[in-house]
């Protein structure tokens, strides 16, 4: 399968025309939408949201991933496998290594316009349908991924943008269609077991919040913190939006830290 992940959003032709590519190149190809609502030009939100979907694909799973506000520029396309055979195609501005980071990648190419450059011609503002997806569509058809481009260290891929500096701080990685907040924290940065209580610190206002194991646990309405399936800290609310009562959106800067 194919698993196509961007900022395009739902209201323009960029997802039409990204999969009209690839079942023209390669017909019958099975295609899984992860999101195409990544906030623009979000990297750091596009990367957590594809390393967090990618542990649920098989191995020879191919992803399309494309967040590229620098797209046109020197920042390389590339593609590149995983040690967990999975393969990852897109531009190359950190929106891979929470991927590499969990699952290492053990071969990489940089990918030139050609030869599986889109039909139409290559622009410079939509490597998505000229340059990623033909090259996703060909390594599907069976394409060597060393045949795909010129080989490169998969160590160079680079690094994701910083979330935040010093223990505690952090930012909203993602806001949910709930409305629940998850943040770049682990557990690891700011224990917190079930009982206690958080301070949640955001440019404009400062919060207590109770770390609860489950979403019904916490109070209706109110504002609380548990470590959610993809184990980072969330702020949640019982049956409504964490986000909308406190003013969080994807980017924001906030400090979580035990209450003393």
């Amino acid at each position: 399968m194919i698993a196509l992940l961007t900022d395009f959003g739902l209201r323009d032709t960029y997802v039409a025309e990204l999969k009209a590519v690839l079942l023209t190149a390669a017909p019958g190809v099975p295609l899984v939408d992860i999101t195409h609502c990544v906030e623009p030009f979000d990297v750091a939100q596009g990367a957590f949201l594809l390393a967090q979907a990618a542990a649920a694909f098989p191995a020879g799973a191919i992803f399309l991933a494309i967040v590229d506000p620098g797209v046109g520029t020197e920042r390389r396309p590339v593609a590149f496998r995983s040690g967990a055979q999975r393969v990852y195609v897109g531009p190359d501005n950190g929106l891979f290594q929470r991927v590499v980071r969990r699952e290492g990648a053990i071969e990489a190419v940089e990918l030139p316009s050609l030869p599986h450059r889109y039909a139409g011609g290559s622009s410079a503002t939509f490597h998505g349908r000229d340059i990623f997806a033909p090259v996703a569509a060909a390594l599907w058809n069976g394409t060597a991924l060393a045949d795909a481009g010129l080989p490169i260290d998969p160590a160079t891929l680079s690094a994701e943008p910083p979330a935040g500096p010093g223990q505690g701080r952090c930012a909203v990685l993602h806001v949910d269609s709930f409305g629940n907040a998850i943040t770049s924290l682990v557990p690891e940065t700011v224990p917190c077991e079930p009982g206690t209580k958080i301070v949640l610190e955001t440019p404009e206002s400062r919060h207590l919040l109770p770390v609860i194991r489950t979403y019904a646990q916490g109070p209706e309405g109110r504002p609380s913190l548990l470590i959610n399936s993809a184990g980072h800290l969330e702020i949640c609310c019982n049956r409504g939006s964490a986000a909308a009562l406190l003013g969080l959106r994807p980017g924001m800067a906030l400090r979580l830290r035990l209450d003393q």
